[in-house]
């Protein structure tokens, strides 16, 4: 692993610290969270932050991309206490899925 590398817009950066810094804190974060911090990061760095953010932490950069987008948009998103994803976010239910499963159930049975 290279423990530093140039970076026009911050000089050095320290690879070996930013990944101690990563896997220390993303434990203690929800995926919000995560995305939000990681994607704050990236956006410090600057020119090839997101590819190496993506490379230290596993997160996608499709990611950490759409992070920088929310951390950049004039118009911020509220997520509710002890919520990770905004409203309408996530998997969406699936209405009337048990009925239809249990009357398959039945038949097969």
């Amino acid at each position: 692993m290279i423990t530093s590398r140039y970076n026009g817009n911050m000089g050095q950066i320290d690879e070996t610290k930013l990944q101690l810094k990563i896997e220390s804190m993303l434990p203690l974060l929800n995926e919000y969270q995560r995305r939000m911090f990681l994607s704050a990061e990236a956006k410090a760095i600057g020119r090839g932050g997101i590819s190496l953010v993506s490379r230290l932490s596993g997160v996608s950069r499709p990611t950490l991309t759409n992070g920088v987008k929310e951390l950049n948009a004039t118009e911020k998103v509220e997520i509710g206490v002890g919520k990770s994803r905004a409203p309408g976010g996530g998997a969406q239910a699936c209405l009337g899925a048990s009925t239809r499963n249990a009357r398959c159930i039945e038949r097969i049975s």
